[in-house]
């Protein structure tokens, strides 16, 4: 197998590079010996050799996977650069009227916003010409990956110049797309005209609904980690202690609601305000939901025993100083 990129033959493409038939009908291409590729073309977004394509097995599981990691690296390589950049270009007053932009100057663009609207069609594409699971697997992976950046901004491990709207725009993306995503996953189980075939399709969805799912529970055992570690070179929680809190917050995010029976935890070696913000950003990760079980988790903590849960609620977000440097200068693993 050959997940890297290889010439394919040139066919008819459509306004956005992706190949079509006679019909105006997306397609992929093919060797004639049960071979396939995704075609890659040059534009503004990414730069790859003239006639490139990802060569893949579609009976051959590990294949698959690995044409899809290949994928994906390239459609998210340079993200930190589309997110900082805005893209400027001088448009007539008659293409400025047609398109209802008003400025005297250059029009702005949000690179991000492109880009974006890119992915859309990648989406699209693939849903096309293979089905939905395969456009579910590649989101799938495409989102680990963007939101592993974002992590990385949001807690200061990486500093770009980009603008604080361009974050919230990625943010808003990523669960505009998960929610259609569910809906057309939702639209597709309701057919009941081949209910057998319904049955299988039903199967495959879950287990990549289970992927996604378990993706997110990474990403939040990544934002909880801080806690595993030494403040000021004191522990702050025991490795027992620090798991039951990371299945209490999976709890949360699962089902909205803590499990029955919650131990709760003994004093800590770090800040309530470490804590409380740690647990905030679980909160931002998951697209704000849940968050009178957050305090509720919070209050298992005996450090907030006499902290009344509307104080820690009104407090949620709030920091003195910086947790991104003392992420750096205080945590120890």
């Amino acid at each position: 197998m050959n997940s890297n990129l290889v010439i394919h033959n040139d066919e008819d493409r459509d306004k956005d590079d992706f190949p079509i038939n006679g019909k105006g009908v997306h397609i992929h291409l093919n060797d004639g010996q049960g071979y396939v590729f995704i075609p890659l073309y040059s534009n503004f977004f990414i730069n790859v050799p003239e006639k490139a394509g990802i060569k893949f097995d579609p009976k051959n599981k590990l294949e698959v996977n690995a044409a899809v990691d290949t994928l994906i690296n390239i459609l998210a390589n340079g993200f930190y650069d589309k997110l900082e950049t805005i893209y400027t270009i001088d448009l007539t007053d008659e293409c400025k009227r047609a398109n209802k932009i008003r400025t005297n100057g250059p029009a702005k663009f949000l690179v991000i916003e492109m880009y974006f609207d890119w992915i859309n069609k990648w989406l699209n594409y693939l849903g096309n010409v293979f089905n939905f699971e395969f456009k579910l697997l590649v989101y799938a992976k495409y989102k680990e990956k963007i939101k592993n950046d974002l992590l990385f901004l949001e807690t200061g491990l990486k500093e770009i110049n980009a603008p604080i709207g361009h974050v919230k725009f990625a943010r808003k993306w990523l669960k505009e797309t998960d929610s259609n995503m569910n809906s057309e996953g939702k639209a597709r189980s309701s057919k009941n005209d081949y209910r057998e075939a319904g049955r299988l399709q039903s199967n495959i969805d879950l287990k990549v609904r289970s992927h996604l799912k378990e993706e997110d529970s990474k990403q939040i055992r990544n934002i909880l980690i801080p806690l595993s570690g030494k403040w000021n070179r004191t522990l702050i929680m025991s490795e027992p202690d620090f798991e039951r809190l990371v299945l209490y917050t999976t709890q949360i995010y699962e089902t909205g609601k803590l499990p029955a029976g919650c131990e709760r935890f003994p004093r800590t070696g770090t800040t309530v305000e470490f804590m409380r913000k740690t647990m905030h950003l679980v909160y931002l990760n998951i697209n704000k939901k849940h968050k009178t079980s957050f305090i509720s988790l919070l209050h298992l903590f005996k450090q907030l025993e006499n902290t009344s849960p509307s104080t820690t609620s009104s407090k949620f977000s709030v920091y003195t100083g910086s947790y991104e440097a003392d992420l750096k200068k205080m945590i120890e693993y």
